[in-house]
């Protein structure tokens, strides 16, 4: 469940577009306010821009979909609405604690300090003035003093807590006997004409859409690239024009890690920072053992192991920039620290360095320089497949024989799906039912079905929309008309079983081996078959309950022991504080929802559609 109280955070999420998920369940589109495209909605009589949604979307990385445009328009309306009612009851962020909030925000500090530089860094990238900037924390500090004071308000008796910690955690334990309904189906005696009455009695469930079976080839840029022919020549021109991408020096370096917490106070960083000072000095002195100290003294997991190595990396290749900025400054051999990054306190070496050659990267080459050629061809070569098609039309024959092409057959598709890849697109499927292909036999049109893929088909069988026939369903409908039967006899033994013991009778069942489980189920029973278990008395031992099972089947469960839970205090109090924060978040999310009788919330649902 969303936690509404994360004091420290929510102004940073905002800045960088993230919205929380909306306490108000609104349908978009419920309203209507006009024809204005710099807005999508109006909450209140305030507007909510068309930008506001689109930053707020790009700052998560999040495709611009229509359930996407609608999840973060409800988290803009919740917040807006309690930020309108916060201004109307008096709550206010003064100049003085916003500026205080603002340096205070880690994306804005170097090392622990407010930068300036990192400030405008941060509007620059995207593009915002300081008043925006300002309007958003402001608005977000007083939104969040509004919740804290709903939220806070949670509570739970240790009484009531100690009951629902008593529920979820007593423990029962069970046998099973199970009643399959494959154990039945010999048991089972259809009529003659079983299949042929349920045919006649349920004909939507055997009609079939109109559907056929192709041959087809696929003409691609891989496709042309992987028969064209290079020179020892061409692969060294490229190698030498792009030498800057591809021959990248490539370093070799070790490290030992000392790890600082975030949370860290100056005091225990800096004890962190004494002993990376004391590791440096060790390993400046006597070289030769820094692989040792790596082992003995290295924090991080997975190159302490290995005496420190991280094996050869180029630059942009994956490490935090203050220590790539490290790495790619030093000699070989060379030793350097303290070098500081958001993990901790790095001593670095560099073991080795080397450019890569001609040979390291000619398999690379080859293939770019081929698909560079299959690019160039492609064009011309798509033509002629289509006057191959076109002026050959009763054969695939010649576009295989041109490209070198290899024929494929389908299985059965229709004019909605298939389930070869290449041919599971509507151009496609469209070309492929057309009079030409279906009625003419002819070869169907090349289609681009995605960029540098070309497919094309002909028909090998058409069937007609219509009802499939009893002789291509009388066998499966004999099969499922047994296993519903089967499932009938299962169910029915397995509750005069259930009668039985439950009248005290002794009757011959293999039970399993004994099962532990609560309230919530377990990996082999459950959630439903738990909770028949758990309505059990358990005042006289052994009882037995039942369920059906997923599969048809049947199932009576013994119950032999039970296990009251440990309700200790120190679960008493964790189990008090987990319901006391549900309760206040379901208190805050029906107090957020009363505001929208208080505020008008109208949706432009035009501009919402447009807001890209």
């Amino acid at each position: 469940m969303f936690e509404f109280v994360e004091k420290y955070k929510t102004p940073l999420q905002v800045l960088l577009g993230v919205i929380a998920v909306s306490f108000v369940g609104f349908g978009v589109g419920s309203y209507d306010i006009g024809s204005d495209p710099n807005f999508v909605a109006k909450v209140g009589g305030q507007k909510i821009s068309r930008q506001e949604l689109v930053n707020a979307i790009q700052g998560q990385n999040l495709p611009n979909t229509p359930e996407v445009k609608e999840e973060i328009l409800r988290g803009l309306i919740s917040q807006r609405l309690r930020i309108n009612h916060a201004t109307d009851i008096g709550m206010r962020v003064s100049d003085a604690e916003l500026a205080k909030y603002i340096a205070g925000i880690p994306a804005f500090q170097d090392n622990g300090v407010f930068s300036k530089a990192k400030y405008e860094q941060f509007l620059k990238a995207r593009g915002w003035s300081v008043e925006y900037l300002q309007n958003q924390v402001r608005n977000d500090l007083v939104s969040a003093q509004l919740v804290d004071s709903v939220v806070s308000s949670g509570f739970a008796s240790k009484t009531m807590t100690a009951q629902l910690l008593g529920l979820f955690e007593e423990q029962r334990e069970v046998s099973v006997a199970t009643f399959s309904p494959q154990a039945f189906t010999a048991q089972v005696k259809l009529d003659a004409d079983a299949a042929k009455k349920y045919y006649d009695a349920h004909p939507d469930e055997f009609k079939q859409p109109e559907q056929a079976r192709v041959e087809y080839v696929v003409l691609s840029k891989e496709e042309l690239a992987a028969h064209q022919a290079v020179t020892d020549a061409e692969l060294q021109q490229y190698f030498d024009q792009n030498k800057d991408s591809l021959a990248k020096e490539e370093r070799k370096i070790s490290h030992i890690l000392l790890t600082v917490d975030p949370k860290a106070s100056a005091e225990e960083k800096a004890k962190v920072r004494a002993k990376a000072e004391d590791l440096l000095k060790k390993v400046q002195a006597a070289p030769d053992t820094f692989a040792q100290l790596a082992k003995a003294e290295s924090q991080d997991p997975g190159s302490a192991v290995n005496g420190g190595d991280l094996g050869f990396y180029s630059k942009g290749g994956g490490f935090v920039k203050p220590f790539e900025d490290a790495a790619f400054s030093m000699k070989k051999g060379e030793i350097k620290g303290l070098v500081e990054t958001q993990y901790g306190f790095h001593i670095l070496k560099l073991d080795d360095l080397h450019m890569k050659s001609f040979d390291d990267v000619k398999p690379q080459v080859e293939a770019a320089v081929k698909a560079q050629k299959a690019s160039q061809l492609f064009g011309a070569a798509s033509d002629k497949f289509n006057d191959l098609l076109y002026n050959q039309p009763d054969s695939l024959k010649a576009v295989v024989d041109e490209f070198k092409l290899t024929v494929k057959q389908s299985d059965w598709l229709d004019r909605k799906a298939a389930k070869d890849a290449d041919l599971n697109n509507p151009k496609v499927l469209e070309a492929l039912f057309s009079d030409d292909v279906i009625k003419k036999k002819h070869n169907s049109e090349a289609v681009e079905f995605m960029p540098g893929k070309l497919v094309a088909a002909r028909m090998i069988e058409h069937r007609p929309a219509g009802a499939k026939a009893l002789t291509e369903v009388q066998a499966e409908l004999v099969k499922k008309l047994t296993l519903d039967k089967a499932k009938e006899l299962a169910v029915a033994d397995g509750k005069a079983k259930l009668g039985a013991l439950n009248s005290g009778k002794e009757i011959g069942l293999s039970w399993g081996e004994s099962v532990k489980l609560t309230r919530q189920g377990s990996q082999t029973i459950d959630q439903d078959s738990a909770r028949e278990i758990f309505k059990l008395a358990g005042a006289k031992l052994p009882a037995y309950a039942a369920s059906t099972l997923p599969d048809g089947g049947f199932a009576i469960y013994k119950l032999t022991k039970i296990t009251p839970a440990d309700v200790g205090p120190d679960k008493v109090k964790a189990m008090s504080q987990m319901v006391a924060r549900q309760t206040s978040q379901l208190e805050a999310m029906a107090y957020v929802k009363s505001l929208e009788g208080k505020y008008k919330v109208e949706i432009q649902k035009e501009s919402l559609g447009s807001a890209e």
